[in-house]
């Protein structure tokens, strides 16, 4: 009995030191997954985690990257060799017009009084039908009503009061044909096109269509107003894929956002200088708020213009790389926050 005992105290003994073990270890977890939280450093040096940001904030925050994505796929301008996919929305839109008959099509002749004569037949590449009695007969171009008038008035001289029908069972539209060219959706209706050495793009049903120097945006726009005046309900929207190996694209804060060609590797600095500005000689510098010196004060662009001014008046050796292309009184104050700098050769 007593050897019972003490083997009982040494069992809640190991049971205290494992939940003490268990504890800890919790602890650590806790630590660690609240180490891992995502945040991020406002202007004034406060932490906010981004699970205790509101939805609403969550919205906005959304939105102003989704305009700035959408700002550089309106600037951008195609080139040669860029590759575009191009996706088709096609509806299938009620017309006002009656249908009219065309090539390929498969139609019911129905002889009421006669149904032994009724048939199935198809509109030959010809635009023409086969028939008993009376021969070939033009059918594309006419609708069903004026098909089966004429058909009825062909076999009034061999039949005695004949009543025909005309029923349109598989037709084939232009839209049709158009379907057939991209494919079924199972296949997903888009296409990849590359923009050809003498700058154009060919989609289906189309001409040649000019793309280089011109805007996804604007030409996706010219494909919808084509297919429109080819009558089909067919509308596009153009994802750029791959560019041109020499080119990139700068957007942002600058003063020539868009595409920019480069004959030789090129660094990011060298694509943002090229679209600065027109000339590449104005640089304007937007500073993060928030940044503060160690007596507490505020960095803002009078310090900057201060300390730049400054070191090219001195002319050492840290100005050296700035004295051939920038003046002191080339870098000015543009707001609180905003420093220019205007120089005097790219």
């Amino acid at each position: 009995m007593e050897w019972m005992l003490h083997e009982s105290g040494a069992e809640r003994a190991a049971y205290t030191a494992l939940t003490a073990l268990a504890l800890f270890l919790a602890v650590i977890w806790l630590c660690s997954c609240e180490a891992l939280r995502s945040y991020e450093r406002a202007a004034d040096g406060s932490i906010v985690y981004f699970d205790q940001i509101s939805d609403a904030a969550k919205v906005e925050a959304r939105r102003k990257i989704a305009d700035g994505l959408d700002r550089g796929f309106k600037v951008y301008e195609l080139g040669v060799g860029d590759e575009i996919e191009i996706f088709f929305r096609i509806e299938r839109k009620p017309t006002s017009k009656e249908y009219v008959v065309s090539v390929a099509d498969k139609l019911r002749i129905e002889s009421l009084n006669d149904p032994e004569n009724s048939r199935t037949v198809q509109v030959r590449p010809d635009g023409r039908i086969s028939l008993p009695l009376i021969g070939p007969v033009t059918a594309a171009g006419q609708t069903a009503d004026a098909l089966a008038r004429q058909l009825q008035e062909r076999y009034s001289s061999v039949l005695t009061a004949p009543q025909i029908t005309v029923l349109v069972t598989e037709s084939h539209s232009p839209l049709d044909d158009f379907i057939d060219m991209i494919g079924p959706p199972s296949k997903g209706r888009s296409i990849v096109l590359k923009v050809l050495p003498d700058g154009t793009v060919t989609l289906p049903l189309l001409p040649p269509l000019q793309a280089t120097g011109r805007t996804v945006p604007n030409l996706q726009n010219e494909i919808d107003v084509k297919y429109f005046a080819l009558g089909l309900d067919v509308s596009v929207s153009l994802i750029p894929r791959v560019r041109r190996a020499g080119a990139a694209v700068v957007i942002g804060e600058v003063g020539k956002p868009g595409r920019i060609e480069f004959e030789r590797p090129a660094t990011v600095l060298m694509a943002v200088g090229q679209a600065v500005s027109s000339d590449g000689l104005i640089w304007d510098f937007k500073l993060r708020q928030g940044v503060m010196f160690h007596d507490g004060s505020e960095l803002t662009a009078d310090d900057i213009v201060y300390s730049f001014q400054r070191l090219l008046a001195i002319g050492k050796a840290p100005s050296a790389p700035f004295l051939p292309i920038l003046k002191p009184d080339s870098v000015t104050v543009q707001g609180r926050y905003s420093v220019r700098f205007q120089l005097d050769k790219p």
